[in-house]
C-alpha cells in the first residue's frame, strides 16, 4: 500500500517470528493467497511443528471457504507435511474433507504417503540449453539446478523451519548469572551476567518460550 519493499519485507519477517501468536488473531484472517504462501513458505517461520500451519492454513480458508478453497490446491505446497506426525496425517489430514474431496490433493497427499514409507518420486534431470546472451557456465548450472528442484512438489519439502530447532529448556538464575540448559544435548546458553544486579527477581516463561523476568535493580 505505502510502495516501500523494506517495510513489506520487516513486517513479513515479524510475521514469521511472532506467527503462532498473529495466527490466533483476526487479521491473519485478511491476507491475500500470495502474501500468506509468502510467510508459511518460509524457512524462517518460528513454529515448533507443522500442524501448527496446517491449522492455520485451514482456519484461513474457513474464513471465507466458499472463496478461498480453490487456492487450498496451491497453498496446500506451502505446508511440509512430511514434517506431520503419521497419525495426525491419517487423522486429521488425509481425512479433512476439502482435501479428500479433492482429486488433484488426493494425489498429493499420496506422494506424502509414500514419502512416509521412504519411496520418493523419481526426479528426471533436464538439460538445460544455455541461451546465446547468458553469462558464463556459472549462471547455466545455477539455472539447471533451479529447473530440476521445481520438479519436486513443494508438498514434500521436508527442510526443518525455524522454531523447530527450539528444545525445551531449563531457565537458571543464581547469583553470578542466569543461564538456559538443554538437558537433551547437555549444553548451556548463558543468557546474561548479573553480578551488579541482587537476586530479588522472578522469571516466567511462556507457551511461546518468551522469558519474561521482572524486578532487579543496577547500581
Amino acid at each position: 500500500m505505502l510502495d516501500c519493499p523494506r517495510l513489506a519485507k520487516s513486517a513479513r519477517n515479524f510475521a514469521c517470528e511472532c506467527f503462532q501468536v498473529i495466527a490466533r488473531d483476526e487479521e491473519f484472517l485478511q491476507p491475500t493467497p500470495s502474501e500468506l504462501a509468502a510467510i508459511i513458505a518460509l524457512d524462517s517461520l518460528n513454529v515448533e511443528t507443522e500442524q501448527d500451519v496446517f491449522e492455520a492454513l485451514i482456519k484461513w480458508i474457513g474464513h471465507d471457504q466458499q472463496k478461498r478453497l480453490e487456492d487450498l490446491t496451491g497453498l496446500l505446497d506451502c505446508v511440509r507435511l512430511c514434517l506431520v506426525p503419521e497419525d495426525y496425517f491419517t487423522t486429521n489430514v488425509e481425512k479433512h474433507e476439502w482435501l479428500s474431496s479433492n482429486p488433484v490433493i488426493t494425489k498429493k497427499l499420496q506422494l506424502v504417503k509414500d514419502a512416509h514409507a521412504g519411496k520418493l518420486p523419481e526426479v528426471k534431470k533436464n538439460k538445460s540449453k544455455k541461451s546465446a546472451g547468458q553469462e558464463g557456465e556459472a549462471e547455466g548450472d545455477e539455472e539447471q539446478e533451479e529447473e530440476q528442484e521445481e520438479l519436486i512438489p513443494g508438498i514434500l519439502n521436508d527442510n526443518l523451519q525455524f522454531g523447530m530447532f527450539l528444545r525445551d529448556l531449563i531457565f537458571l538464575i543464581n547469583d553470578t548469572a542466569s543461564v538456559a540448559y538443554g538437558p537433551m544435548g547437555n549444553y548451556c546458553y548463558v543468557a546474561t551476567l548479573s553480578t551488579q544486579i541482587p537476586k530479588n527477581h522472578c522469571s516466567l516463561l511462556t507457551k511461546e518460550n518468551q522469558i519474561f523476568v521482572a524486578g532487579g535493580v543496577f547500581f
